[in-house]
């Protein structure tokens, strides 16, 4: 495997319901299907979905859907607000009902993002989920995140940083993403980061797709994926900081 194909590996989630964005479902399911299909599909992740349109992404999904006990099903995401353990047993239900022994479109989930501000949010939350499924906490980046990273690696589960949004505010300081991605690694976190990321390269970007958007700067997901990397080895960093 070349070096950029492990990189590119399941990099991007599909988050078309969502800003900038903000398609409908049909459409936004129709464009995950042809991403899977494209070229470039070794680097499409899964699709997300709030669990609230778990149900709408049925209907719309029915015939999109792979089918048969040897097709490669849909991965999804699905964003979990309130009840864990409700919306547990929606997901494992929908698990059910689109297994590869059932007669109705393939697709799994497989994991299940949360929002938390506290030690013990994550903590509870964190309980009520299955085995079966990867959690993703997504936590402020104020102050010192070590407590709520080093729960999130307790329970099992892995982080989550918002790193951007719609509108310049939402873009947070670049030291605070830092000091995110050192705490995940001195506790063995893994981690993702959403929003504003839609460039490989750090620069001014509009922020939306509307023809008078208003612009600012956004950080790119190959400066994310560097920053880390280098984090990740004290030695090199060293060395290009001595340079």
């Amino acid at each position: 495997m070349k070096s950029v194909d492990a990189l590119l590996a399941d990099l991007v989630d599909y988050a078309g319901l969502f800003p900038p964005a903000s398609e409908d479902m049909q459409p936004a399911l129709e464009n995950y299907v042809t991403y899977l299909q494209s070229a470039d599909r070794a680097a499409m992740g899964r699709f997300i979905v709030p669990i609230l349109r778990l149900t709408e992404l049925e209907d719309a999904g029915t015939d999109l859907m792979p089918r048969g006990p040897r097709s490669v099903p849909w991965r999804l995401s699905v964003l979990v607000a309130e009840d864990v353990r409700a919306a547990t047993e929606e997901m494992q239900k929908f698990n059910r009902r689109h297994s590869s022994k059932s007669r109705g479109g393939h697709a799994v989930i497989d994991v299940a993002e949360l929002k938390a501000s506290t030690v013990d949010e994550i903590g509870h939350e964190g309980r009520d989920l299955p085995p079966s499924l990867t959690a993703y906490f997504e936590i402020p980046i104020t102050g010192d995140v070590s407590p709520l990273v080093k729960t999130i690696a307790k329970v099992g589960a892995r982080a989550k940083v918002r790193t951007g949004g719609v509108t310049p505010e939402a873009f947070p300081p670049a030291e605070a993403i830092i000091d995110f991605m050192a705490a995940c690694l001195r506790e063995a976190a893994p981690f993702k980061a959403t929003a504003g990321l839609h460039h490989a390269i750090r620069g001014e970007y509009r922020m939306t797709y509307e023809p008078e958007s208003t612009t600012g700067m956004m950080y790119g997901f190959l400066n994310v994926f560097t920053a880390a990397a280098l984090r990740a080895t004290p030695s090199l960093m060293r060395s290009i900081e001595v340079a």
